[in-house]
């Protein structure tokens, strides 16, 4: 099954991180995987290749235009039995090219858009409203969409009138043999590496330093459980972002240099969650939160801000904060760490990763998915 997946670029994000952590499944159940995309950012190239992945940049595309010429182009060489496109730009060169070129495309439905949230962002709303055009009139192209949550389908099914019934709910998923899993030693380990002792209490935050991931209400809620005397210790793993600035001063604002380390990007994230007592996931809006179930893999408590995707993906398995309340944050941080750990919970935490949220699961999912729209174009 030949597969032309087109993306906006190979960054990092979590868009790009999810197709280079599923590919090595799609290969070995028979895809050949081809993968287009148009600004040169290959932080996951790398890993694709490694996959078996065929890489084809279009960088010098140019405009909206040239990028379906380059797109159409594309095509035509590898003649796909399938497109699949993922984020914006992607979705439009790909879902227009693939309609001249007469094969089905997929588009997948990765994040809510067109809402008040990007307006408030400093998005102007003219501009808002012409992307959502764009989208609405070349999501007519589009033989089945792929959307990551039931929550995102829902909201998008809205805004670009797509009927309910050409949205499938394909969750994203993790490699539980790279995240490992929960042992006394594993945790012993990371912690001596740390340099954090038995006493301290670790929460711990992860994502890209944005808006978007909410860690200012994470720096006041550990400034008042420091004010209460509890000892803790806050890390944040990810690369710096917009917010980093500003989180920094924030840091400082509230002198707790000793308390909260920013570890930039990391690669241990699994051995992080390990040590941690508990996962602080503060983001303010997610299409899905990958980070919440590599936690539940690894049978570290949640607490996370109550985001109806949230509630979705982990049921029972986190404790959920009003939404952008620091204070209610920090007594739930101070409940959860002052709770004895309950084996039984994580581990059911666990089980419930391994039934719907392994790269497995999702690949085979997707492969038939795949197939279905091949039958029926």
């Amino acid at each position: 099954m030949r597969l032309l997946h087109l993306i906006d670029s190979l960054a990092g994000g979590g868009a790009e991180s999810s197709l280079a952590e599923i590919a090595p499944a799609l290969v070995r159940r028979g895809v050949e995987l081809h993968v287009g995309f148009y600004v040169d950012r290959r932080d996951v190239a790398e890993r694709l290749l490694d996959a078996g992945a065929h890489l084809w940049p279009m960088l010098d595309s140019g405009g909206r235009r040239q990028r379906v010429a380059a797109t159409r182009g594309l095509i035509r060489e590898l003649r796909p039995l399938v497109v699949h496109t993922t984020l914006y730009e992607a979705d439009i060169a790909g879902r227009t090219a693939a309609a001249l070129c007469r094969t089905p495309v997929i588009s997948s439905l990765v994040n809510e858009m067109y809402g008040k949230r990007q307006i408030a962002a400093g998005v102007p709303v003219a501009k808002l409203r012409a992307a959502q055009a764009v989208d609405m009139a070349t999501a007519r192209f589009v033989d089945r969409f792929h959307a990551v949550s039931q929550t995102v389908g829902s909201v998008m099914a809205s805004r670009l009138h797509i009927s309910p019934s050409k949205i499938e709910v394909i969750h994203r998923a993790r490699d539980a043999r790279l995240l490992g899993e929960y042992s006394e030693e594993r945790r012993a380990r990371v912690r001596q590496s740390l340099g954090i002792d038995d006493d301290t209490q670790l929460i711990l935050g992860v994502g890209r330093v944005e808006p978007q991931k909410g860690f200012s209400h994470l720096v006041e809620a550990a400034a008042e459980l420091e004010q209460q005397g509890l000892p803790i210790r806050v890390l944040i793993a990810g690369r710096d972002g917009n917010a980093s600035q500003r989180l920094s001063q924030a840091i400082e604002q509230h002198r707790l240099g000793d308390v909260v380390t920013l570890l930039g990007r990391r690669e241990d994230v699994a051995d992080l969650m390990v040590a941690a007592d508990v996962l602080a996931f503060t983001s303010l809006w997610e299409g899905f939160g990958g980070t919440v179930i590599e936690a539940l893999a690894v049978e570290c408590p949640i607490v996370c801000f109550a985001l109806p995707v949230l509630r979705e993906v982990l049921g029972e398995h986190a404790v959920f904060v009003p939404l952008g309340n620091s204070q209610a944050l920090a007594a739930t941080l101070e409940t959860t760490l002052r709770r004895k750990r309950d084996p039984q919970s994580l581990e059911r935490g666990r089980r419930l990763f391994l039934e719907r949220y392994t790269i497995e699961v999702c690949a085979e999912r997707t492969v038939d998915m795949y197939r279905r729209v091949i039958a029926g174009h």
